[in-house]
C-alpha cells in the first residue's frame, strides 16, 4: 500500500497535472500506511516472510511475459508479414462475380474465381489500432506489408521422382514477388485477435500450401465486461471481396467453452455466410508459435533468462484459442518458428 499510494501521488503530478498543494493532503494515507507497515513488519519472522516471497515471484513472472511478449512482436515485424483485410482480394489476385450479402446460398452456389490483373494497391493502410498486437513503441506503429501477390492456376505438373526442386511455372510476373496458388474447395477459418489485418497463419498457410480455400473466414473472439451476450448483439461480420469474411463475436466474462463451428452457424442465420451443415467440412486453423533463444554472444546471459521463463509461459498458453473448445479432427495448428535473443 505504501508503493500504490507513492505511484498514485506520482500520477496525480506527472499524469493528471494536478498542483502539489492537492496532492498533499493524500499524505495523510502515506502515513497511515506507513505505520501499518511498521506493525506488519514485526510479523516478518514468524510467516510473514511468505507474502513478501509470492510478491516478488509473480512480478518476475509478468516481467518475463512482457518481455518474451516484446520480443516475439519484433521477430514477427521484421520476419513475418501481414495483410490489410482491405487489401486482401486484390493480393490474392480474386475478381468479384456477384455479391452474396443479400442472398442466402450454399458452398455449391459460390462462383468460380477468376486471376485478375496483378496491380499495386493505392492509399491502403495497412495499420492496426488493437492494443495487443504492438508492444514496441518506438516504431511507426505500422505492420509490415506483404509484398508478394497470388497467381492461381488451374492445374500443376507432376514433377518426375529424379526432380527434387518444386518448381512451377509463372508466365510475365517474377518468382521472388508471386506465390502460385490454387483454389480448394471448402471452409478455412483463422483464428485471429486483430480487425484489421490478417493473422501471421494464414500467412505461414498460404506460403506453404499454395492454397486458397473457397471460402475465407477471419474469426475474432472478444470477452467484454457483461455477463451474458444475447446472440442478436453477439456477431459482427464484414465483408471483403465475394469469398472473405471478417466476423467479430462478443462472449460475456462467464461464457466459456465456445465453439467455434456454433459461431459459424450463427453467422449463416444471421448474415448469410456460407457454412455447410458439416462441421468437418470446415477447418480451423491456429497458431502455434515456438520459442527459440539464441545463445550467441556473452550479453545473451543478461536476457536468457527471463526468455527462458517465457517460453514455458507461452507453451501454456494457447493464444487465440484461449477459452474455445476446437475439435482436434477438423483443426490444424500452424507453428511458427521465433529466434528470439
Amino acid at each position: 500500500m505504501v508503493i500504490t499510494t507513492i505511484l498514485y501521488m506520482f500520477v496525480l503530478h506527472y499524469v493528471w497535472r494536478k498542483r502539489w498543494y492537492f496532492i498533499l493532503p493524500f499524505g495523510i494515507f502515506l502515513i497511515i500506511d506507513l505505520y501499518t507497515f511498521s506493525s506488519n513488519a514485526l510479523k516478518v519472522p514468524s510467516g510473514g516472510w511468505v507474502a513478501i516471497l509470492i510478491g516478488p515471484g509473480f512480478f518476475i513472472l509478468g516481467f518475463c511475459w512482457f518481455f518474451g511478449q516484446l520480443r516475439l512482436r519484433r521477430f514477427l515485424k521484421n520476419h513475418a508479414a501481414t495483410t490489410g483485410l482491405k487489401m486482401l482480394p486484390a493480393r490474392l489476385g480474386l475478381l468479384v462475380q456477384n455479391s452474396r450479402q443479400n442472398s442466402r446460398v450454399s458452398l455449391s452456389d459460390i462462383p468460380i474465381l477468376f486471376t485478375a490483373n496483378r496491380s499495386e494497391p493505392d492509399n491502403i493502410s495497412c495499420s492496426d489500432s488493437d492494443s495487443n498486437v504492438d508492444f514496441d513503441t518506438h516504431d511507426s506503429g505500422t505492420l509490415p506489408r506483404v509484398r508478394s501477390f497470388v497467381q492461381l492456376v488451374e492445374s500443376v505438373k507432376i514433377a518426375p521422382s529424379s526432380v527434387t526442386s518444386f518448381n512451377v511455372e509463372l508466365s510475365n510476373s517474377n518468382t521472388n514477388d508471386v506465390i502460385s496458388a490454387v483454389v480448394t474447395p471448402g471452409v478455412a477459418c483463422f483464428l485471429t485477435i486483430s480487425k484489421k489485418h490478417t493473422p501471421h497463419v494464414f500467412e505461414s498457410f498460404l506460403s506453404h500450401m499454395h492454397s486458397v480455400p473457397q471460402v475465407i473466414i477471419f474469426l475474432k473472439i472478444e470477452h467484454t465486461k457483461r455477463a451474458i451476450i444475447n446472440n442478436n448483439q453477439r456477431l459482427t461480420v464484414k465483408v471483403y471481396g465475394d469469398n472473405i469474411y471478417h466476423v467479430t463475436a462478443l462472449y460475456g466474462y462467464t461464457e466459456y467453452r465456445i465453439k467455434p463451428f456454433e459461431i459459424l452457424l450463427l453467422a449463416r442465420a444471421q448474415h448469410n455466410v456460407p457454412i455447410p451443415d458439416n462441421e468437418f467440412q470446415v477447418t480451423v486453423f491456429v497458431s502455434n508459435e515456438t520459442i527459440k533463444i539464441l545463445t550467441i554472444g556473452w550479453r545473451s546471459w543478461i536476457r536468457r533468462w527471463p526468455l527462458y521463463i517465457y517460453s514455458v509461459l507461452k507453451s501454456l498458453y494457447p493464444g487465440a484459442a484461449v477459452n474455445i473448445e476446437l475439435n482436434p479432427e477438423n483443426t490444424i495448428s500452424i507453428g511458427i518458428l521465433a529466434d528470439l535473443d
